[in-house]
């Protein structure tokens, strides 16, 4: 069985989204292989956005396992919804999220079938909590989720 998987840790500064959001994909793994991404991976900021792309050639397969973790650090007052939709059908999820303590997390799947599941939430250290939850199934094109952060 292939499964995807996704590893958000998201951090929150109090200063303003231009000067101090900050992605980066720190690990990419296909099929258990690392791969590098220094030649695969372009980040555009702006004052209104942040973009981020991993282009990836794959080819002599028809399925593939993905890992693919995700940092991004945000102003908490200026950015309290996050969304993750995909462009192609996605077979099986994991999504774990990490987060300070001091925050909540809110998950709300967005036009999936069925709903993603929880299958963990524990203490990592005295400041950080972590959220895994998981999608059996077709995710389409489109289809998501979305998360909501509050004190």
């Amino acid at each position: 069985m292939h499964t995807q998987s996704i590893y958000l840790e998201i951090l929150y500064s109090e200063k303003s989204i231009d000067v101090h959001t900050h992605f980066d994909i720190p690990e990419v793994k296909i099929d258990d292989e690392p791969i590098d991404v220094a030649n695969c991976f372009s980040l555009e900021v702006t004052d209104t956005k942040l973009e981020a792309q991993l282009n990836l050639n794959l080819k002599g397969k028809k399925n593939y396992d993905f890992l693919i973790k995700m940092r991004k650090v945000v102003p908490y007052e200026e950015n309290r919804t996050k969304s993750v939709s995909t462009i192609y059908f996605i077979h099986n999820l994991n999504v774990t999220f990490t987060y300070r303590k001091l925050l909540k997390v809110e998950f709300m799947e967005c036009g999936t079938i069925g709903s993603f599941k929880t299958i963990g939430e524990h203490d990592i250290d005295l400041n950080s909590k972590q959220l895994i939850k998981r999608y059996n199934g077709l995710i389409f094109p489109k289809q998501g989720f979305v998360f909501f952060l509050t004190k």
